[in-house]
Order: structure tokens, then sequence, then C-alpha cells
């Protein structure tokens, strides 16, 4: 099982950074890295060279994100952990051992899935998300629509009004589904469902993610016995030869201006797809093999204390039930699982059916700017912040304008915070905010994207 997950998980970050191949060295990089862990039989150098890496890389990027990169990283750093610690207690780094350590903390991998898998699906329990006017579930079936240039009359009204539930319900109900032996395949292939349709939108990083983690639920015997490893691994090949296709032709598509008809990324997904469903059906050919039948298949028992080992890996899923429940603690909004949600939390109010903000016990959303001027030239500078008529913190504002301090710019701004209204000819040089630069690890662990101040809360990342 452990050759396969370690597959899946260094075919992830090759293909978040293969969508655009920028920088295109870190896409090479990832490329030759898949190759590696590909081709050779002992798994464990390439796979502990990556993790490593991938770590590296992301954390010198941080916070500036996607929301699956962040998770990815905070795993990437327990993996790192749990791979030294079986060198140490082994006296020797060999797939063998990882293999055999691997059954020791595959419940705990598991569980931080679903943490992921439950809270994304918890933000999207707000008033929001389920008001199809603004709903970022409708707004993905209109994008296919973009995407894919038809009319967005021909999306039914009903699958407009209705994804929203249909969302939460498959997220929050198909976590659940993992928690559970007996339930555990329903929930793999609500996922597997969900997924599909999202890969065609080019989410296939995070798809890639989740299927190396999904792949730990199912039963150990599958992935046993020299026939059932080499179907699984000639599924693994495909899958691998359908991500390195994809990224030349997304490249080609790029060079040559053939995305007029359909974006490269977009394309690129098909191919991941292909991949994809060829491997889930190399697994299905092994469950057979197994004598074993999908509809009463049993999958791993995630609360099995005795086969955890060792239990401080249970760090991995504590930090990201931190990580993903931010918002909710008055910390970072951006990056921590509340992507197209429609949550908000700012600002002293919630449109969260549970969750409100009067407890939080952090002050970070509550200090706002509303930008009221501002020069063309500086508007929406990062990440669409700062923006006329829209609010944002005093944290982010403090490191835009470091941001423009170091590059020289001269910034005129004009915005309201706490009921006063604030002219600078130059933000740069006001010493509030030009020489009142972040702690170096609060820029890196904090993150908030902007803020509507009123009406229905717009789909936005």
């Amino acid at each position: 099982m452990f050759s396969f997950f370690a597959q899946f998980w260094v075919v992830a970050f090759f293909l978040h950074h293969s969508e655009d191949w920028r920088p295109i060295s870190i896409t090479v990089i990832g490329m030759l890295l898949i190759l590696w862990i590909n081709q050779v039989k002992d798994k464990s150098l390439p796979f502990l060279v990556s993790i490593i890496f991938f770590f590296a890389y992301n954390f010198s990027k941080s916070p500036h994100l996607a929301n699956h990169a962040n998770y990815y990283m905070v795993i990437c750093f327990c993996l790192i952990l749990w791979a030294g610690y079986s060198w140490y207690k082994n006296k020797d780094l060999t797939e063998e051992f990882l293999i055999k350590d691997f059954e020791g903390v595959r419940s705990i991998v598991c569980l931080s899935l679903f943490v992921v898998y439950f809270m994304a699906g918890f933000h999207k329990f707000n008033s929001d998300f389920f008001n199809p006017e603004v709903s970022c579930a409708s707004d993905f079936f209109l994008r296919y629509a973009r995407e894919y240039n038809f009319a967005p009359e021909l999306i039914p009204q009903f699958f407009l009004d209705y994804s929203p539930h249909l969302v939460v319900v498959v997220e929050l109900l198909g976590a659940m589904f993992l928690l559970f032996p007996r339930t555990q395949l329903l929930g793999v292939l609500s996922f597997v469902g969900l997924h599909s349709y999202l890969v065609p939108l080019s989410f296939y990083d995070f798809a890639s993610i989740c299927y190396s983690i999904l792949l730990c639920f199912l039963p150990s015997e599958i992935y046993q016995g020299e026939e059932n490893r080499a179907r699984a691994q000639k599924g693994i090949n495909f899958l691998v030869a359908s991500a390195v296709a994809g990224s030349v032709v997304a490249r080609l598509m790029i060079d040559y201006e053939w995305d007029h008809i359909i974006y490269s990324d977009v394309a690129q997904g098909w191919f991941y797809l292909a991949g994809s469903f060829y491997f889930i059906f190399q697994l299905y050919k092994n469950i057979r093999a197994c004598g074993l039948s999908p509809f009463t298949l049993r999958g791993h028992n995630l609360f099995d204390l005795s086969k955890m080992n060792p239990r401080w890996m249970m760090v991995m899923p504590v930090l990201l039930l931190i990580y993903t429940n931010t918002s909710y603690m008055g910390l970072r909004t951006a990056g921590n699982t509340s992507m197209f949600s429609n949550l908000r939390t700012e600002m002293g109010s919630s449109n969260h059916f549970i969750m409100g903000s009067s407890w939080q016990p952090f002050d970070y959303q509550k200090d706002i700017i509303i930008v009221e001027e501002i020069e063309p030239e500086y508007s929406r500078w990062m990440r669409g912040q700062p923006d006329i008529g829209m609010a944002m913190t005093t944290f982010e504002l403090r490191r835009v304008v470091e941001m423009w301090k170091k590059k020289r710019k001269q910034v005129r701004m004009v915005f309201r915070h706490k009921g006063e209204v604030k002219y600078y000819d130059d933000i740069t040089k006001s010493k509030k905010w030009g020489d009142n630069p972040l702690p170096w690890l609060a820029k890196k662990l904090m993150l908030f994207r902007e803020i509507q101040p009123s009406g229905a809360n717009r789909c936005r990342w």
C-alpha cells in the first residue's frame, strides 16, 4: 500500500506546478521526481527526498498557497518526522521498513483526510452557500459553461438551485462514511464522484492528494500478492504517463496558442481523469480477484489504538483540525479549506448556521479598513486586495504596504478605519503602516481574504 500512496503523493506536487509550467524549473524537478519514484524498485529514498523538497518549497512560498497546497505541506512535514523516526528505529531506510511502519500510521493519515473533507463541508453550512444567486456550488456549474464555451442557459435551473445541498451532503455524509469500515467504500466512491466532477475544471492536483489517502481506506489484501501488486502498479504507471502527457500537451497549447477553444489546464484535467479511472479499474479487478464483493467490502478500522504507532503522529490530524478552524478563532480566513464556501466570519458577524463570531479569541478579523480611494495601478494588487468598496484586515494592509515600500512605490490611499476616514498621499511613508512591518512567522502563518462589507457573500477563493 505504501508504494502506491507514495507515488500518488509525488504526482500531486507535479500536477500542481505543471498547469502553467511556472516556474519551469520546479515543474521539471517535479517530473523527474515522479519518474524516479515510479521507476525504482525501492521507493524509500525518492519518497523522503520528495517530501522534504515539497515541504521546503511550499513553506518558502507560504502563505500564498492554494488550500490543498497548505494541507499538503502540513502532511509532508508530519511524514518527514515519521520517515525519519522509521529510519532511526530500524537503523536503515528501505521500502521494506516503510511498508511495515506505514501500517502504524495508516489510520492517522486516514483521519487527517476525514478532517479535511468534513471541515470543507462544514464551512459550507452557511446561509450564502445555500443561496443559488451567489453560491459557489452554482458558480461551479456556470464555470463549466465558461470553461467549455457553451451558453449558461443550457444548465437546468434545478441544478443551480439544489447543487449546494448536494455538495454539503456529499462532503459531510461522505466524510462520516469514511470513519466506519462497513461504510468506507461508500465514502470513497462519494469523493471519487466529487473529484471526477472537479477534475475537468482543473482541480486534478487536489484530487491526486486525496486519492493517495483514499487508497488507504481499502482492504490491505487488494494490494498484496504478486498479481494484485502488478495490476495496481500497471494502473499507477498509466496514471503517471497520463499526468506527464497532459502536462506536455498543456505546455504546447500555451506555447502555440491552442487554448482559444479550451483552456490548457482544463485539457490537462481530462488526461488525469483518464489515468485515474484506469487505476480505479485495476483496483476493481484486484477486489474481484480477492473474492471480495463491493457490496460487503469492509474497510480499515481507524480507531484500533493497538495498531497506531507511533501515537505521537496524531499531531497530524490535530494540526489539520486547528488549521481548518482558524476562521472561527478570528485567525486566517484564506487557504484553510474554506475556499469556495461563501463563508464569512469577519467584522464581528458570521453567516454560518452554527459557528458565530462573537466568541472569537483573536481580533484580527475585527480590525478592518474599508477602502474608499486608491490609485488604479495599486488596486487588487495582492489576491484582489485592496479594492475600492471592499474591506480588508489591517494585517493584510500592513503586508501589502510593506510590499509597496520594498518596491519603492508611492501609493495614495483613502480608507475608513474605526469610524474615521484616513487620508494618505503616500501610505508607505506613514508611521503606523509604512514603518510597522509584520513579524516573519506571522506573515508565514496568516492570510486573510478580501471582505465584502455587506450583502450576500459572493463566491471567492
